[in-house]
């Protein structure tokens, strides 16, 4: 029976951003630590180690100071494109709630494409539909 190995906060971070990078979530370059901290809910010392550790593993590349990381595909991996999916709702509460609505979301997300949606319904903006 093999040992159980606990991931520290940083290698945790690293195995997200890898995953998220191989399924390619982002193209050529990788967010700024800060928004990436604030996504993962972490500190953004952790993300930028985690960060240093997959540009020693070879999978980002630095581009110089304030400039985003660029991503380094393994040789045979081709970069696939996402898509940053935006649902607006007419009725935020029912209309989220929807059956459908749900599955799709969670297939969009599964496939690797961003799922977002404003806070306030098409009512609320005061939108005449």
């Amino acid at each position: 029976m093999s040992s159980l190995r606990l991931l520290s906060a940083v290698e945790q971070v690293a195995e997200h951003l890898r995953e998220e990078i191989l399924r390619g979530r982002w193209s050529g370059t990788l967010p700024g630590v800060y928004l990436l901290a604030s996504e993962l809910s972490v500190n953004h010392k952790t993300v930028g180690s985690a960060i240093r550790q997959l540009e020693r593993e070879g999978l980002l590349e630095g581009q110089g100071a304030g400039r985003n990381r660029r991503i380094v595909l393994p040789a045979g991996r081709k970069a696939v494109r996402s898509m940053r999916v935006g649902f607006s709702y007419n009725n935020t509460i029912e209309d989220r709630k929807t059956d459908f609505i749900i599955v799709l979301r969670h297939a969009l997300a599964e496939a690797g494409h961003l799922v977002v949606s404003p806070r306030n319904s098409l009512l609320e903006l005061k939108m005449d539909v």
